[in-house]
């Protein structure tokens, strides 16, 4: 995966694989802030936080729905809740398909568990297509 990111990544027309956001000046986002946000971003502290995510961002999170608690979220890796969501809910007789090229996880676990794999790739243009 990290070949073909090495390949596509910067001359891609679209990108739609990215697991990260378009940057930002740092600058702009210091400049949109409130004042309380600029008194949090300066005691900022860079570490572990929480196996289940900072209490402060499950907070943020929970202000979006109206039938959450902070106890109810859980914030992780998309690689580490790909593992999870795959071994509740595959057994080893379902057959999985996957888009191709993918992260290693998302095929790899799927033949841990003994699923049977197949993939889905693009044609030369890159289109996918549902009836393959």
């Amino acid at each position: 995966m990290e070949r073909y990111f090495a390949e596509h990544e910067f001359t891609a027309k679209f990108l739609l694989s990215s697991s990260d956001c378009d940057p930002y000046p740092l600058q702009k986002i210091i400049d949109s802030a409130s004042e309380n946000e600029l008194e949090q971003w300066n005691s900022i502290k860079l570490g572990y936080t929480p196996s289940e995510g900072s209490l402060f961002l499950r907070e943020a999170i929970q202000k979006l729905y109206s039938k959450a608690s902070a106890e109810n979220i859980l914030v992780s890796s998309p690689g580490e809740l790909n593992f999870l969501a795959m071994n509740v809910l595959l057994e080893p007789s379902d057959h999985v398909i996957t888009v191709s090229p993918c992260y290693q996880s998302l095929s790899d676990v799927v033949k841990a568990i003994g699923c049977e794999l197949s993939y889905w790739r693009p044609n030369s243009e890159w289109e996918f297509k549902p009836e393959e």
